[in-house]
């Protein structure tokens, strides 16, 4: 039986029920369908190199019959108890006593330190400009124009 070489491939080869033979003198590689080699030893001659080899397909020994183990025995039937009403995680939301002089603090502290910023951009416009030339526009849109 001559063989023809076959182009390398990239990649697995993905064809079903084929072999890959290669020529043991010139290492020409070969793809023969199943079917063309036979059950027993065949004679092969290689296309490239003419070199004449027996091939024997491999024997793949027969599968091993794995036992499993026996299934457990079915767990017994769950049973469900209906819910019983419970206290709840957090108590529930009081209105405070006393009056919350913290936020009253954090409010004014807020105000004072937006109004000083008010205060001191119009103050120093005229070096806020000098440094930053954009804020010129935003101070004539305002009507602060420069003096």
């Amino acid at each position: 039986m001559q063989l023809r070489s076959t182009q390398p491939t990239i990649g697995p080869v993905s064809k079903a029920n084929r072999m890959r033979l290669a020529c043991p003198s010139c290492h020409a590689a070969y793809e023969v369908p199943d079917d063309r080699l036979g059950v027993g030893a065949r004679r092969l001659r290689c296309a490239r190199c003419a070199h004449e080899w027996t091939f024997a397909p491999p024997t793949a020994p027969p599968p091993e019959i794995v036992s499993l183990p026996p299934l457990p025995a079915a767990p017994p039937p769950l049973v469900v108890e209906p819910l019983t009403p419970r206290e709840p995680a957090f108590p529930p939301y009081d209105e405070p006593v006393g009056f919350a002089w913290g936020a009253l603090a954090a409010w004014v502290a807020s105000i004072l330190v937006l109004g000083g910023l008010a205060f001191a951009s119009v103050q120093f416009r005229p070096d806020i400009m000098r440094a930053w030339p954009p804020s010129q526009r935003v101070y004539a849109l305002i009507g602060l124009a420069p003096r």
